[in-house]
């Protein structure tokens, strides 16, 4: 039985072999080629060049933003009130842990509720920090800097001279 499959297998692949069909698994081009080449490359470098557009708007979006002082993402839970009351009783020398409950989130999502204990480490991690760097201090609502905007790197053909 292996033999009579192993004869059709052979005899199909003879007469697909002369009709110039490529049996399933074998090595040819999969690519575009002539004129289908050359159309895959214009959509390509259509495509990148969008993508750039895109990305051009958006960073003067973001930064149109940021002159106007709003800025994205969530508001911090710990505000300066908080923090200042943070520091105040852990300089008296009670714990985190103790001075957490009588901490109440003002706005958001979570108003009227504790802040974790892990909020209030990251916010005096935050406050030591720009105590040692002080030109890091973050200012403005939500303490977010606006983002830097990098030059963008223009591709040149091959040979053109560099400005």
């Amino acid at each position: 039985m292996f033999l009579e499959l192993r004869q059709r297998r052979q005899s199909l692949l003879l007469r697909l072999a002369l009709r110039r069909v490529q049996q399933p698994g074998g090595h040819q081009d999969v690519g575009p080629t002539g004129p289908g080449k050359l159309l895959f490359g214009f959509f390509a470098a259509m495509a990148e060049t969008e993508r750039e557009n895109i990305r051009e708007s958006t960073l003067e979006g973001l930064e149109t933003a940021a002159r106007k002082g709003k800025y994205g993402g969530r508001p911090p839970v710990i505000t300066d009130d908080m923090l200042h009351t943070v520091l105040r009783r852990k300089a008296l020398g009670e714990s985190v842990e103790q001075i957490q409950p009588a901490l109440i989130i003002p706005t958001g999502k979570r108003k009227g509720q504790n802040p974790s204990v892990a909020s209030i480490y990251r916010a005096l991690a935050e406050h030591a920090k720009c105590e040692v760097y002080p030109q890091g201090r973050r200012t403005g609502p939500h303490h977010r800097r606006p983002p830097r905007r990098r030059p963008v790197r223009r591709r040149t053909a091959p040979g053109a001279a560099t400005p």
